[in-house]
């Protein structure tokens, strides 16, 4: 079973659909549980998209938010290639060109891209 943001959301929609149904409704208990779980793991993801922006990094996706691919004029300002993420060896995250190897400009010039 996969566990990313579209599941969650169809997890959280399906308790919503059982607290609605009046012939077999869902545990109030049950609901309070789940919503709890569930603001954990926004909270996750939220600290997932902090570090990307802290770090520069533009992903195309990560193992639970899966975003759209960069259009081609977010793309590497040498040669206008797709950018990917890579370690720095610093613990860090930058993007590298995929075309040129290129690094884009420090994290600093990037603008916010992501959920800030």
């Amino acid at each position: 079973m996969s566990h990313n943001i579209e599941d969650l959301r169809n997890h959280l929609f399906s308790a919503l659909d059982g607290l609605a149904d009046r012939e077999k409704p869902l545990e109030i208990e049950r609901a309070k549980a789940i919503a709890d779980v569930a603001r954990v793991i926004v909270d996750s993801a939220k600290a997932e998209i902090q570090l990307l922006n802290a770090t520069g990094a533009r992903h195309t996706a990560t193992a639970f938010i899966p975003l759209a691919l960069l259009p081609a004029s977010g793309g590497c300002p040498s040669c206008g290639g797709r950018l990917k993420p890579e370690t720095n060896g610093k613990g860090g995250l930058v993007d590298r060109c995929v075309n040129c190897g290129r690094s884009p400009a420090p994290a600093a010039q990037i603008p916010k891209r992501v959920g800030a």
